[in-house]
């Protein structure tokens, strides 16, 4: 009996212990409005943001574009490839036939700010673009909505 309750113990504990670890959460949120649609999925551990991804659609109609080839002329993309010469951020760009899809994943456990320069650097480089808290209140100031489970 006493080995039973030893072992029932020791069992509580282990699972005690390992509940008691990191405390990750992800969370996306969400803003729509006349010209685009706007995704961000934000990962972090104990406060401190390890991946943020940004996903932005917008239909070439909403924004005055008469065609695919016409937004492809059009987007300008050289903040994108100063973004792209940084490890840790991945960043894409889709065409489809009536919308355009830009994608920005940070990943800040890879970063080195760095490699970045400008705005860039001063953004990878502030302690708030780190801080769940923070970004989650921003979104929220700015209109965005967390998405339902």
């Amino acid at each position: 009996m006493v080995k039973k309750t030893g072992l029932i113990s020791l069992f509580i504990l282990c699972i005690m212990l390992a509940s008691c670890g990191s405390n990750q959460e992800t969370v996306t949120y969400y803003y729509d409005d006349d010209t685009h649609l706007e995704e961000i999925t934000i990962t972090a551990e104990d406060n401190e943001i390890i991946e943020h991804t940004t996903k932005v659609t917008i239909e070439y109609e909403d924004v005055g574009y008469e065609s695919k080839e016409k937004a492809q002329e059009s987007i300008d993309f050289s903040e994108s490839e100063d973004m792209k010469s940084v490890d840790g951020i991945d960043v894409n760009q889709t065409f489809g036939d009536d919308k355009f899809v830009h994608n920005v994943t940070y990943d800040f456990s890879v970063i080195d700010p760095s490699e970045a320069s400008g705005e860039l650097r001063e953004f990878l480089e502030a302690e708030e673009s780190r801080d769940f808290e923070i970004q989650v209140q921003e979104l929220e100031d700015a209109g965005f909505e967390e998405a339902e489970e």
